[in-house]
């Protein structure tokens, strides 16, 4: 079977490549090396990137193509696969899609960049990821909003601290021109489960915790649940819910959901650094 090069945007804070091994077209170094990938934001960047190296490599092109901003791009891999068209470099989502893709992950333990990075994406004592990025997710706040609602956001340490803010801020909705205190989509239908799923849910498999600490996912991974966890993570839930736009929560799609906090119709928005 072919290795291809694949990309990993780990969830929590990091994403990477990994390399193929053969090659595009089975190791034939005239082929042109096809790119999938689903970071919208970076997107100019690779183009010109791939353009260049074209440029300057005429006998081994790279050619681009890039989905995201909600789109299903899990989906879309699959049915490049299916239908023979599966690209040389691709992007995995954490240790989940590793384990559907790991037969076509390379693995890069050799190369030379692995000493210098602390952040590669590793298995079993070996490389297969090339980090490219490094990533936050959270609530992001509209530091006027806040302000203008008396809400210091220095003292946002707590849950409870953001009980009373959130509380504070939805009594002042009207004055302050909002339709809500936090932007958040969570369906199905608007196809934002992704974010809800992976981003969010990552609070309690990995909240506090350092970040090779995967002892509550193991645990999870064997039907056991950390009670005491779960509940705290379940009451963060329940309070981003309560104070989010119905609507959007409940239909909304990504560009909805950012169009709304763009707007200055809420105070938070529960996305990552990616929107800006």
């Amino acid at each position: 079977m072919k290795k291809v090069l694949a990309v990993l945007a780990a969830c929590c804070i990091t994403a990477s490549f990994a390399f193929s091994m053969g090659g595009s077209e089975g190791g034939n170094k005239n082929a042109t090396v096809k790119m999938f990938q689903l970071k919208v934001e970076i997107k100019d960047a690779i183009d010109a990137y791939a353009a260049a190296y074209s440029a300057a490599h005429p006998e081994g092109a790279v050619k681009v193509e890039t989905l995201g901003g909600g789109g299903d791009y899990a989906g879309a891999l699959k049915a490049k696969l299916q239908s023979g068209q599966m690209p040389d470099i691709f992007v995995i989502t954490g240790q989940g899609e590793y384990n559907i893709w790991k037969d076509y992950i390379a693995d890069l333990s050799d190369q030379p960049w692995v000493k210098d990075t602390d952040v590669a994406f590793k298995q079993n004592g070996k490389v297969y990821g090339f980090p490219v990025a490094v990533e936050g997710f959270g609530l992001a706040y509209n530091a006027e909003i806040l302000k203008k609602a008396g809400v210091d956001p220095a003292t946002l340490t707590t849950r409870k601290a953001y009980e009373e803010a959130f509380k504070l801020i939805d009594s002042k909705k009207a004055e302050l021109g909002l339709n809500a205190v936090v932007s958040m989509a969570a369906s199905v239908a608007g196809n934002m489960w992704w974010s809800i799923a992976l981003h969010n849910f990552s609070c309690y498999w990995g909240g506090g915790l350092a970040a090779d600490d995967t002892s509550v996912i193991e645990a999870g991974l064997k039907g056991m649940v950390d009670d005491a966890r779960f509940m705290q993570y379940a009451k963060y839930v329940q309070l981003l819910f309560q104070y989010a736009d119905k609507k959007i929560l409940q239909n909304g799609s990504y560009d909805e959901q950012v169009a709304s906090f763009a707007q200055g119709k809420t105070a938070f928005l529960h996305q990552g650094n990616w929107v800006d």
